[in-house]
């Protein structure tokens, strides 16, 4: 994996517009690569014989048949609208 340096976090601060000074980044570049270490770290575990668990409580999604339902009649719910109703549109206020 990448290290961390000061470039990149200068790249970072651009990004998310934070200063930092001098001590800060020595601190961040520190923190961030050390956690990058830990990564790297579990990377090696293997983990070959472990069962994939898809949902740790081991529910499952419960789904529902789709079924059709009558549509709303368009022009019924046109004539419901508190604005103008203009070709068969509600016409809306410019906000421009």
């Amino acid at each position: 994996m990448s290290k961390i340096n000061t470039a990149t976090i200068e790249k970072l601060e651009k990004l998310t517009m934070i200063c930092t000074n001098v001590e800060e980044k020595e601190q961040l570049v520190k923190n961030l690569n050390d956690i990058l270490s830990y990564a790297d770290m579990l990377n090696e575990v293997d983990t070959s014989a472990v069962n994939i668990t898809p949902n740790i409580n081991g529910e499952s999604n419960k789904l529902r048949e789709d079924t059709v339902k009558k549509d709303y009649d368009k022009n019924q719910m046109l004539v419901c609208s508190p604005l103008e109703v203009e070709n068969n549109s509600i016409k809306v206020p410019k906000i421009l």
